[in-house]
């Protein structure tokens, strides 16, 4: 029979085991490890400290909103937020984070005008901070330029695309994964100023960066690759849109065989 102090190592197993099934962008296998996680929780009675059910909740949260379960996913990170108001244990870094992810839900919804005010909140709060190396800062301008794209204020949004750009740059680097995720979405900013051929090439370089990094199935690289197929079709070149199209959903065969 297993004791409650045994269950607390099942419940801290099953959340390592989703954090990296989260890093590979394994999303399904995540929350499966999340479920097993909560039910090993309801199997004691007995709820993990703080520290512990912050990261649970958040990380509930991140898998969800991957997974396009944008009600869950706010619920997830409004406990979070909740837990890291009140427990001694938050940072104001770990606070203004947990305040962004709300702040993505909302903008998913199409709440704009709610989601640039949570952003620029998040800015105000980080521009006081020296330290710029944790990257939160250059992901609330990433995150506010999605909203300016949505809002079509195309010059406001090429201004945070910048700002993030070169944040970006200084840390981590020209060649990391967050360099090349926001030039994806200067890539869609570009294309809504019909810039198409300098979309194509933040794509294209996009894709250089991440590839190495990220492997063949990953989302942000499918989701490069569909933007890539869309700038084709636009161009007229019909049959590299239809390779990329047909890779596309070979991957996408690839990750429902793999998830069953």
């Amino acid at each position: 029979m297993n004791t409650a102090k045994d269950k607390t190592g099942l419940f801290r197993g099953h959340l390592h085991v989703a954090r990296m099934a989260y890093r590979s962008a394994d999303y399904r296998a995540a929350l499966r490890n999340l479920n097993s996680a909560q039910y090993a929780i309801e199997q004691t009675g007995q709820k993990p400290d703080d520290i512990d059910m912050h990261e649970f909740k958040r990380l509930y949260g991140k898998v969800y909103l991957a997974l396009k379960h944008l009600d869950q996913a706010e619920t997830a990170f409004r406990e979070a937020f909740e837990l890291s108001s009140r427990g001694g244990f938050a940072t104001a870094r770990i606070l203004i984070s947990d305040n962004r992810h709300i702040a993505d839900c909302v903008r998913l919804r199409g709440k704009l005008q709610e989601a640039e005010t949570i952003y620029k909140q998040c800015i105000e709060q980080l521009d006081l901070d020296e330290d710029k190396s944790d990257h939160r800062l250059a992901k609330s301008y990433l995150s506010l330029a999605q909203v300016y794209i949505d809002a079509k204020q195309l010059d406001k949004a090429t201004q945070s695309i910048k700002t993030a750009l070169s944040l970006f740059e200084h840390s981590p680097g020209e060649r990391s994964f967050w360099y090349g995720r926001t030039l994806v979405t200067q890539a869609r900013l570009l294309w809504a100023q019909d810039r198409k051929a300098e979309s194509m090439l933040a794509l294209e370089q996009s894709l250089t960066i991440m590839e190495p990094l990220l492997g063949p199935d990953h989302p942000i690289r499918t989701l490069a690759l569909s933007r890539v197929a869309k700038v084709l079709n636009h161009e007229g070149d019909e049959k590299k849109a239809s390779k990329i199209v047909a890779e596309l959903k070979e991957i996408e065969k690839y990750l429902k065989d793999h998830d069953n």
